[in-house]
């Protein structure tokens, strides 16, 4: 379970503090606990010591909480350093081939900043060939929730994302409009749902629109289903 924020402030406090450090963990855990009818498993380990400070149910087994991402977001910053390798590519008689690395920021509207690698495969004279060779992860993670694939956090892994490997429809009135283009999408009987949806097929990037009692604009960010196919009709 993750911890909100006043608990968490008061963790980290208690961690500076010079008294006991049990003293200043146990009693707002315990509290969001009995706030929230919840279980927390919570850690604070001294790697220079080699001690844990504190631990409480530290040996049950949890779903990471969105605390975690904080971390990870940390180590990402001082690893990854302000730029990471957009594509690997090879140049052979008249054609080029690349690769792709896992950059997330290709085409990604919340990211991109600039057009290096898109002018540079736009402008090479040469044959342009995609190859996913160097690829051998699957497309889902382990544990991914089957039925989020619908939702905007959780799309597709890929040697080369593109657009966020996010497909956007928006409606305003009764006209549907999708980006990229090329996603089709179907109407589906008017449910009597307050809110219209918009759902993914699970193994095709067939869209079902299913209009709901209003009809105020409306937008949704669907992750697209990934294939080398699909992607090569992307960047052309």
């Amino acid at each position: 379970m993750k911890v909100n924020g006043w608990c968490w402030l008061l963790m980290c406090l208690g961690a500076l503090s010079s008294c006991s450090s049990r003293r200043y963990f146990s009693t707002p855990i315990l509290q969001a606990e009995k706030d929230f009818k919840d279980h927390i498993g919570f850690v604070v380990y001294d790697p220079g010591k080699e001690k844990t400070l504190y631990t409480h149910q530290g040996d049950r087994y949890f779903t990471p909480a969105s605390n975690t991402k904080i971390f990870t977001y940390y180590t990402s910053l001082v690893v990854l350093g302000d730029s990471v390798p957009a594509l690997r590519y090879e140049q052979r008689n008249d054609s080029l081939i690349f690769w792709g690395t896992g950059d997330p920021g290709f085409l990604y509207e919340n990211t991109h900043r600039e057009n290096r690698v898109y002018n540079f495969l736009k402008s090479h004279p040469s044959k342009l060939f995609f190859s996913s060779a160097n690829f051998d992860t699957e497309y889902l993670g382990p544990g991914w929730a089957w039925d989020d694939s619908n939702d905007y956090y959780q799309v597709e892994r890929t040697p080369f994302p593109i657009y966020g490997n996010i497909a956007t429809v928006k409606r305003a009135n009764t006209k549907l409009t999708a980006f990229p283009d090329i996603f089709t999408y179907t109407v589906a009987d008017s449910s009597q749902d307050q809110r219209a949806k918009m759902v993914r097929g699970s193994d095709s990037n067939t869209l079902t629109y299913t209009p709901g009692k209003t009809d105020r604009p409306r937008q949704w960010n669907i992750p697209f289903h990934c294939s080398d196919q699909l992607l090569v009709k992307l960047l052309s």
